[in-house]
């Protein structure tokens, strides 16, 4: 059997403190989403961890152009 289990944030410090808090935020948007459909308030706990002021995703996703999205779109 395959576990996905995350260690807790709390027993790193430093940039691998973010990371795994930044997969904490996820998984529990994930499992929120399954239940619900998601608000901006769902979204607080994972913008404290992203400049989302700066954020920008760029690459192909939905056609051949290279798009690019802000944090609030």
């Amino acid at each position: 059997m395959v576990t996905n289990d995350i260690p807790s944030s709390d027993t790193f410090t430093g940039l691998s403190r973010k990371v795994i808090e930044y997969s904490e935020c996820f998984k529990l948007i994930v499992e929120k989403i399954k239940q619900k459909k998601l608000t901006d308030a769902d979204w607080v706990m994972m913008e404290k961890l992203v400049d989302v002021e700066h954020f920008r995703r760029v690459g192909q996703f939905l056609t051949n152009t290279v798009e690019t999205s802000t944090w609030a779109q």
